[in-house]
């Protein structure tokens, strides 16, 4: 092949003979001008897209609420911190900030409990916690108020205190049910189905905000009234209140600094705890009396393994022989139920874990029992037999022994004991003498 038969086929963009010479110049200057565009273009998008790319960190990386809430009972208290927990541990690079509005010593006892939780149950690092007193809730003074954030590490926060001026504060500062049942011990039988043992509940922080409040303002008193709910055992207004007024004593209260009142009766059993300056009448005007029931009225329902514990058989029958002194029209009804027991069923033998070096009482015989009650009532106590009655029946299908106190007014028909009592509803009170409410 001749090299003049070799056809080159060159780029136009590089073909400069011939009249499109000047043409494809002129072309080449445009296309660097597009290319030089581009590039600084892609430059300013890459500058741009670093910039979006730290500012979106910088808004990932700050403190996020994560959970708020108020008094809990322990099994839920526990869920909620469950949840935080494992938060944390999905992000080992941050911090658990735990802050709590109320009174500061209330805040203390919170903040200690969520710190265990966290630290010896769910096993975060003490390191990773920090806790801050923000002051009152401003919502209720009486309520604890809690937030769980979660803070990656290098973040800056500042808690965000409140402002509560606690001289200001007047009127009623909170209402709350109230139970007025019997404080025992629940034996060594599935004490879990009495006694809620976590410990890790958060209750209101209503005795704290009134002994705070108290100190602060020296010219003021505070007014407990109680108030009887229907079907209460008479004097129950009067045992809520000094419940109340023992809680605020272990405060520090002095005797002077509280008056106990009568509401009157109402629906259910409640407390109202008023904060008023002294000389200052009353929030409610006190009733003359409080009126006797006028029906039967249950004191309690009691367990065979509950009232095998002496210590709880003196407090039931001191409430019992209490109240029959302070209302003389009223008698005393004492339902046995007794569990009859299936021949054919196997006896039941008690559960390995529990040896009999824990067994620290026998199940009381209530036949022994209402009899010795008859006999120190009449004897020590002057109670006419004319005014205790006892009832027997069987205990329902499934249930053991047990023992059911009730008053009942002269005149009035006695409770039928072939007619199981209503199941009691759950109380939204927490039942601790030493933290109620």
């Amino acid at each position: 092949m001749r090299r003049e038969d070799l056809q080159i086929q060159t780029p136009p963009l590089f073909r400069f003979s011939g009249p499109e010479r000047y043409n494809t110049i002129e072309s080449n200057a445009e296309m660097r001008k597009i290319i030089l565009a581009a590039a600084i273009a892609i430059l300013l998008l890459g500058t741009l897209g670093q910039t979006f790319a730290q500012d979106h960190a910088k808004a990932i990386a700050c403190p996020r609420a994560f959970d708020e809430y108020g008094a809990l009972r322990s099994c839920d208290h526990g869920a909620r911190l469950d949840n935080y927990a494992i938060q944390l541990q999905n992000e080992p690079r941050s911090s658990g900030y735990i802050v709590v509005y109320a009174p500061e010593s209330a805040s203390k006892r919170i903040r200690d409990t969520i710190t265990d939780y966290l630290v010896n149950v769910r096993g975060i690092s003490a390191k990773r916690i920090k806790t801050f007193h923000a002051g009152f809730n401003t919502l209720d003074l009486a309520q604890p108020r809690i937030q769980l954030l979660i803070v990656p590490k290098g973040v800056e926060f500042e808690v965000d205190k409140s402002e509560v001026d606690l001289k200001t504060v007047k009127g009623m500062l909170t209402e709350y049910k109230d139970w007025d049942g019997i404080e025992r011990d629940p034996g060594w039988v599935f004490p879990e189905d009495y006694v809620d043992e976590s410990g890790w509940g958060i209750g209101s922080v209503t005795y704290e905000a009134v002994a705070e409040i108290l100190k602060t303002q020296k010219q003021s008193v505070a007014h407990v009234v109680g108030f009887n709910g229907d079907g209460a055992a008479p004097g129950a207004w009067r045992r809520v209140a000094e419940s109340t007024v023992a809680a605020l004593k272990r405060l520090g209260v002095e005797s002077d600094r509280y008056k106990v009142g009568y509401g009157g009766q109402v629906k259910d059993t409640k407390i109202q705890i008023w904060v008023l300056p002294k000389g200052e009448m009353p929030p409610v005007k006190d009733p003359a009396s409080e009126p006797a029931p006028s029906k039967a009225v249950q004191i309690g329902d009691f367990g065979e393994y509950e009232v095998g514990e002496p210590k709880n058989e003196l407090v039931i029958f001191n409430r019992l022989v209490g109240m029959l002194r302070e209302n003389s029209d009223l008698r005393a009804c004492l339902i046995v139920r007794m569990e009859v027991p299936d021949r054919e069923e196997e006896p039941v033998e008690i559960a390995p874990e529990v040896t009999s070096d824990e067994v620290s009482q026998e199940p009381a015989d209530f036949l022994k029992l209402v009899d010795k009650w008859k006999s120190q009532l009449a004897a020590k106590h002057k109670i006419g037999l004319d005014r205790i009655v006892v009832l027997y029946s069987k205990a329902q299908e499934g249930h053991v022994s047990s023992l059911e106190v009730w008053l009942v007014p002269q005149g009035q028909p006695l409770p039928n004991p072939d007619v199981e009592p209503e199941e009691e509803k759950p109380s939204d009170v927490i039942k601790d003498a030493q933290r109620r409410p």
